[in-house]
């Protein structure tokens, strides 16, 4: 790059040099022109990148937005249905900034700040009404902090106080909410968000409460909000919960592992899994045989008898026959003995004793079904029929079932979650470049004609001056051919004169070979 511009320098030099001062105006103001040209492309491109300020607005927060923005001079654009407003990206916070500072978006309602601007002629009746909706908008801004809930609205009904007790009405309440997609609150989050209602709102139960979404389904009933909860409520609402868990990690097992080879969102997954809540204590005590007399003996007893003497030794069996006196015999001199011995061994017995504790949550049937986006052969559903029995192990035994079948789906158009493209490059600037082609068009139109128009001039110039020093020319050779003549006839006469008869012989010379 640097021998290049080492070896053009010189030229760019030799043409500067040759231009003249009238065209080296117009190269430095195109120059200037395109310079400005750029750096308002440039600027332009900066300011013209538009983010998102803020999304799923409130007609009305979007239409003190859009007021606001115009009292400031910010441009804007709108987008998914007027509910998004588009500001330039290097304006997005510092614009979000100073509209939170003026308490805007609302959110489509009013909170706290409406006491700002109380008059004092304001009735006890109307400040009754305005905290009521004042405290409506507070809970209404705190129910949309969760995550799944993408807008709310909660309603509060306080009665009149009465004198008489039998004639006090409760205090009741309704909280509507918008969920995100495919967004799920769990039962304990419903019981929270009545709860939150309730502790906010004077003299109001649990029980009053009514939680429903936009579809119209009550999520709040039959969860026994505002009764204590017993144990057995608790450690019912624990066996959903556990219910839940178990299915939404099968699922999401199964899902993961299809859309990897299917595509991300060509597979739906549901698991209805049956668990076995019982707790279960099992005892057994079992008995085994002794072999080889290798048990532990738990008593022994042993008899020794001896015997040493005269005489015979006792025979035979005590009793009273054994008893019957003998006749003498003549004493034998020799003496005799004897020795018994008896062992008696007493083993304990091979026990042996189990506990066998079940704890409760083990799997008892499990169904499982499985759609595919598009129409797949009977040999691929079999291959992902057993992936999917693995994948949930699948038994058997316990009666499992498994189902899986291919179709076409249905694509849903969320217009209320419209993504908004960027305008391309030339949508947006094709004015500027249009304009800046056409400016510099014009000027090299204009410089060309003036460089013709000089052209034409310094040709007429340039063949004036040849006429010119052609006619002068002309006029030095008459000029100088007449001298010549004249000098030539005085150098004749003085030769003439001087040399006669040599000037004779050159006569007569010259006259020969014109002759000749």
């Amino acid at each position: 790059m640097t021998a290049w511009l080492k070896k053009i320098s010189p030229k760019l030099g030799e043409i500067w040099e040759k231009l003249s001062p009238s065209r080296r105006l117009i190269l430095m103001i195109g120059i200037a022109l395109l310079i400005g040209s750029l750096v308002l492309v440039v600027s332009t491109l900066r300011v013209g990148e538009y983010a998102t300020l803020f999304s799923d607005l409130d007609p009305t927060d979007a239409g003190e937005i859009i007021s606001a923005l115009k009292e400031d001079q910010i441009p804007y654009r709108l987008s998914a249905n007027g509910r998004s407003i588009l500001v330039p990206e290097n304006l997005v916070y510092e614009t979000r900034i100073k509209l939170a500072s003026a308490g805007m978006p609302r959110g489509g309602v009013v909170g706290f700040e409406l006491f700002k601007n109380n008059s004092l002629g304001t009735t006890d009746f109307e400040r009754r009404i305005q905290y009521n909706m004042a405290l409506q908008g507070e809970l209404t801004r705190t129910i949309r902090e969760m995550r799944e809930v993408a807008d709310a609205r909660v309603h509060i009904v306080q009665p009149e106080r009465s004198l008489f007790v039998a004639e006090e009405r409760p205090a009741t309440a309704s909280v509507l909410l918008r969920l995100r997609p495919f967004a799920k609150l769990t039962p304990g989050q419903v019981r929270g968000i009545a709860h939150l209602v309730a502790s906010s709102v004077d003299g109001l139960d649990p029980e009053n409460v009514t939680i429903l979404d936009t579809d119209g389904n009550i999520l709040s009933q039959n969860l026994n909000i505002g009764a204590t909860m017993p144990i057995n409520s608790e450690l019912i609402t624990a066996q959903l919960a556990l219910t839940e868990a178990v299915e939404q990690k099968l699922a999401e097992s199964v899902r993961s592992m299809l859309e990897r080879v299917f595509g991300f969102g060509k597979a739906v997954v549901r698991v209805n899994a049956d668990l076995n809540f019982e707790y279960r204590e099992l005892s057994a005590e079992t008995f085994k045989p002794i072999l080889d007399e290798s048990g532990l003996i738990r008593s022994e007893q042993t008899y020794l008898e001896t015997y040493t003497g005269g005489g015979s030794q006792p025979i035979g069996i005590p009793g009273i026959t054994s008893n019957i006196p003998t006749y003498e015999t003549p004493a034998d001199s020799a003496t005799s003995s004897y020795t018994k011995q008896d062992i008696t061994r007493n083993y304990e017995l091979n026990k042996v004793n189990e506990r066998t504790i079940v704890p409760p949550g083990s799997i008892n049937r499990l169904t499982v079904a499985v759609w595919l986006d598009g129409a797949l052969p009977p040999e691929q559903l079999a291959r992902v029929r057993s992936a999917v029995e693995s994948a949930v192990g699948f038994s058997a035994s316990r009666g499992d079932q498994i189902t899986i079948e291919s179709l076409t789906f249905e694509r849903p158009v969320f217009e209320e979650y419209e993504v908004v493209s960027a305008p391309s490059f030339w949508e947006q600037y094709w004015p500027i470049v249009a304009a800046l082609l056409v400016v510099g068009g014009v000027a090299v139109f204009l410089t060309l004609r003036k460089r013709k128009a000089e052209q034409q001039t310094a040709e007429t110039d340039l063949s004036t001056l040849l006429e010119q020093a052609k006619a002068k020319v002309e006029e030095d050779l008459l000029a100088v051919e007449d001298s010549t003549s004249r000098r030539l006839e005085d150098q004749l006469r003085d030769f003439a004169s001087r040399k006669p008869q040599e000037a004779a012989k050159l006569i007569r010379t010259w006259l020969t070979e014109d002759e000749v």
